[in-house]
């Protein structure tokens, strides 16, 4: 009897234990059965987090809008409706084609309660932009939301446009004609302007008198030409002397300070020798 006894609680002892791990093995797959409410049916369907979150600015672009909810919104039994509660609106009322994107729960459970919205346009910088979702997006469990909800926020500035940078008012100077007409020529002070003869042109008229009068001729052609012959001769017989200029404004040659020095030491070298002469007949 005794036997019989020990034999029996050994097996009941190892049914036992047999149940308890086939439920813990069965615990993992009855949670991943659920209707994903996390917490129960009663529960409201909320929105967790969003990026952009509601109010972002300098958001970067291009953007990928990606929100969460507190239960799972992309099972195949509610996803045919929750891909038209969502919608996005540029600042002036234009709507924004989007991509409503959902993965499978049954394959991606981690992301059953995860959306994300593609804009199907490249966004403009520097505009507020609104992601509007409608209180009909529901869950596995049945549950909606509360309310419409939305997410504004405004993308950043372009970074490849940059304004110019304004350092001052620049004030253009005053242009002064350089030509040699209207440069001025100093002279020196006591010479004599240099002034230009003009063939063939008359002191009062201007006129053009070489085709009227012969140049043997004419008065104003052997004027010109003792003129020239006059001023050849000066220049040939002053030689060093700059034509209309005063001799007296002429620096003077200065004597060698050398061959002064060498002067008179000499002379003083005479004059003791001199002395040292006449001393010597004296004596």
């Amino acid at each position: 009897m005794a036997k019989i006894y020990v034999s029996n609680i050994k097996r009941i002892m190892l049914g036992v234990l047999t149940i308890s791990c086939l439920l813990l093995l069965a615990l993992p797959a009855m949670a991943a059965d659920g209707d994903g409410t996390g917490g129960g049916k009663g529960e409201p369907l909320s929105l967790v987090s969003s990026n952009p979150y509601d109010g972002q600015q300098d958001v970067a672009l291009p953007l990928l809008i990606t929100m969460t909810y507190s239960k799972n919104v992309v099972n195949m039994m509610v996803s045919e409706n929750n891909l038209k509660c969502f919608s996005l609106y540029a600042a002036d009322g234009s709507m924004v084609p989007i991509d409503v994107i959902m993965a499978d729960d049954q394959i991606e459970p981690e992301k059953k309660n995860d959306v994300s919205l593609k804009p199907l346009q490249d966004l403009k910088h520097n505009t507020a932009y609104t992601v509007k979702v409608s209180s009909a997006l529901k869950s596995k469990s049945g549950v909606t939301l509360a309310g419409d909800l939305t997410v504004n926020f405004i993308t950043a500035k372009d970074s490849t446009v940059t304004e110019p940078a304004v350092s001052g008012t620049i004030t253009p100077q005053s242009t002064v004609d350089q030509s040699p007409a209207n440069v001025k020529t100093e002279t020196p002070p006591g010479a004599v302007e240099p002034q230009v003869a003009q063939a063939g042109k008359s002191d009062q008229g201007g006129a053009d008198t070489g085709s009227a009068v012969a140049p043997g001729n004419s008065p104003a052609a052997s004027t010109s030409d003792n003129t020239k012959d006059t001023g050849a001769g000066s220049q040939s017989g002053e030689t060093g002397k700059p034509a209309g200029v005063n001799e007296s404004e002429l620096p003077l040659d200065k004597p060698n300070a050398g061959l002064t020095w060498a002067i008179v030491i000499a002379g003083l070298a005479i004059v003791v020798a001199a002395g040292y002469a006449l001393s010597r007949r004296k004596k």
